[in-house]
């Protein structure tokens, strides 16, 4: 009976694993547009804007850098809340 409790416990498990990997996958992805978006439009931007070469760089830099800024905050956060029901709410929240 316990061998089965645990058989069962470890089926969820791993199915668990994948839907939260699938999860990162799919925000993998939607955050992969935004990051290839603006570098065809650069010549575009800096020419209607007026901008200096500093400045396109740092416009083109500015998505890392906040994902790179935000990504430690957000991941003591998640790590509190131990499940995948976070990234299923931050990607409906993303649009």
């Amino acid at each position: 009976m316990e061998k089965k409790r645990e058989k069962d416990h470890a089926k969820r498990h791993s199915w668990h694993q994948v839907f939260t990997l699938g999860l990162i996958v799919i925000v993998g992805i939607n955050l992969r547009t935004a990051l290839l978006a603006v570098p065809p439009l650069i010549p575009l931007l800096s020419h209607d804007l007026h901008l200096s070469n500093t400045e396109t760089g740092l416009l083109t830099s500015l998505p890392t850098l906040v994902m790179g800024v935000i990504s430690l905050p957000i991941g003591l956060l998640v790590g509190k809340w131990e499940d995948a029901s976070w990234l299923l709410v931050a990607s409906c929240c993303w649009h």
